[in-house]
């Protein structure tokens, strides 16, 4: 195979990169939002089911990553999980957002952990396989930064579409009718991805090691191990970032919320412009100091929340933040399949199921940090949900968006710090 051709081309994964987005952009944003805000369940009892679910994903990742590791198929190690999975991802999207009339209480909560529970099974399962086939698919560090930052946009497309337009669609269609919208969207744009995946050939080794064992062993790379620990990290601010802003809108800005599209519109949108720039930024400083540097301005971006009062200051403040979010999310995969380069250069196993199930353990158990800090509104702040707001909800959420992501940050670029990756050469 010619390195120069890759085997899927760039736009076909970032299509389905897109596709992937919508859903989960969509409950990563809004759900939270819906169902406190909107149907009047208590916020500690959704961080208890999302609690819940970052349980269980802790189980599903690593599982799902050593058996697509080990699957044998004429087409690819991944291409049976994803034609399995990503239809099913997609429809069971809906039910999280068309909830029966008349629910409350212990129903309501009933009702939104089995399917919460449901829909993060599946996107756990086709996340995996669709990440496992970053580093084969793209070998080579110039191909591989074009092809992610290529992703990365269409991922921000996708975040800034749903985010944007989200609240005129909810205002207007409701939430159910919304859903509708990006469900069909991420089926098309799936069903392209998927007619285009080439994946390249593979040769399985003469035995597999045990389930634990094959964990454990990931666990000895010291590299991987801080790269867990920053992607924890840095997942629990980006998580907060997006859970937090309809919030700060409501209260902080008081603003209606169809604007809070305005404000997720000016981030993402200058985050999709800039996810190109990074690749110039990369190209001199390489992967780590480019992902470092995006970190430090993120901060930068966010302390200021702590005192604006206006949209006008927060919309200023999105192009730094968009900036930042830009290059943290295009860099964390490129550094990540760097550290999979070297292991299979020192094992001879190319195993990437197995790191990134790992990994999206720690990108799980940072929602686990997230509900916490939605939850600890209530002892610190009197804030139960949108019924019951407390005394002080814009205190509220100023911390949630400016306090708890800018020390999370924080250590995440000092862990870097201590990371080698190899930077791969023609």
């Amino acid at each position: 195979m010619n390195p120069a051709r890759p085997s899927t081309a760039p736009w076909a994964y970032a299509l389905g990169e897109f596709g992937l987005a919508l859903p989960t952009h969509a409950v990563g944003s809004f759900l939270v939002f819906f169902y406190t805000d909107q149907l009047g369940l208590a916020a500690s009892w959704v961080a208890l089911a999302r609690s819940i679910n970052a349980v269980w994903d802790t189980l599903n990742d690593p599982l799902f990553g050593y058996l697509s590791d080990r699957t044998q198929h004429a087409r690819g190690r991944r291409w049976p999980w994803l034609r399995f999975g990503l239809p099913l991802y997609v429809l069971c999207s809906l039910p999280l957002w068309w909830v029966p009339a008349g629910l409350q209480g212990l129903g309501l909560f009933i009702y939104f952990l089995i399917f919460l529970l449901v829909f993060e099974a599946l996107a756990s399962l086709v996340y995996l396989n669709f990440n496992a086939l970053f580093p084969a698919l793209y070998p080579e560090e110039d191909t591989r930064v074009r092809a992610n930052a290529l992703r990365r946009a269409a991922s921000l497309l996708g975040l800034l579409m749903v985010t944007s337009l989200s609240p005129l669609l909810y205002t207007r269609l409701g939430f159910g009718g919304m859903s509708l919208i990006w469900a069909g969207l991420a089926g098309l744009s799936l069903w392209r991805f998927f007619s285009n995946l080439r994946e390249p050939g593979w040769a399985p080794p003469s035995a597999f090691a045990g389930f634990w064992a094959n964990l454990l062993d990931t666990l000895k790379n010291p590299d991987f191990r801080l790269m867990l620990a920053a992607v924890a990290l840095t997942q629990t601010a980006l998580g907060l970032l997006m859970l937090g802003f309809p919030f700060f809108a409501r209260y902080a800005l008081e603003l209606p919320g169809a604007q809070t599209g305005v404000i997720f519109g000016a981030v993402f949108g200058v985050a999709l412009v800039c996810a190109f720039v990074w690749s110039a930024i990369t190209r001199r400083l390489g992967a780590k100091q480019g992902w470092r540097l995006a970190m430090g301005v993120f901060v930068l971006a966010l302390l200021p929340l702590w005192l604006v009062d206006s949209l006008t200051w927060v919309l200023i403040l999105a192009l730094p933040l968009g900036f930042a979010v830009s290059g943290v999310v295009v860099l964390q995969d490129v550094v990540l399949a760097q550290v999979i380069d070297q292991d299979a250069d020192q094992t001879g196993l190319r195993r990437e199921g197995a790191f990134y199930g790992t990994a999206a353990v720690l990108v799980r158990l940072s929602g686990v940090i997230q509900n916490l800090m939605l939850a600890s509104l209530t002892p610190l702040f009197g804030y139960v949900s949108g019924d019951q707001p407390g005394p002080v909800p814009e205190t509220a959420f100023r911390f949630l968006m400016a306090g708890p992501p800018v020390l999370a940050m924080l250590l995440s670029a000092l862990v870097v710090g201590y990371i080698q990756p190899r930077r791969l050469t023609k």
